[in-house]
């Protein structure tokens, strides 16, 4: 589900996205998250989207935040200079 909005977020031209996730990749993930492959499972799905996101639209900065918000909230301040958030599960 991340991938798809991502993918369309970065299309239609903001000028920064960043990518949070602090999951690694799954076999279930594999199925419907289509820039995955066998290859990728264990690795942060996040960071795997990335190379892909960012050829997607060259005006668009795409960058990856892996920090945990549930126990690490001094990261919170750095995501107010956001306009829009989207929440995935």
């Amino acid at each position: 589900m991340l991938s798809a909005v991502a993918k369309n977020v970065a299309l239609s031209g903001v000028r920064r996205l960043t990518l949070h996730d602090t999951k690694a990749a799954t076999q279930l993930d594999r199925a419907t998250h289509f820039y995955l492959t066998d290859n990728d499972i264990g690795r942060n799905r996040a960071e795997l989207s990335l190379a892909q996101l960012d050829e997607l639209n060259p005006y668009v900065s795409v960058d990856v935040s892996t920090h945990s918000l549930d126990t690490d909230l001094s990261v919170l301040d750095a995501y107010q200079v956001y306009q829009s958030i989207i929440g995935c599960r």
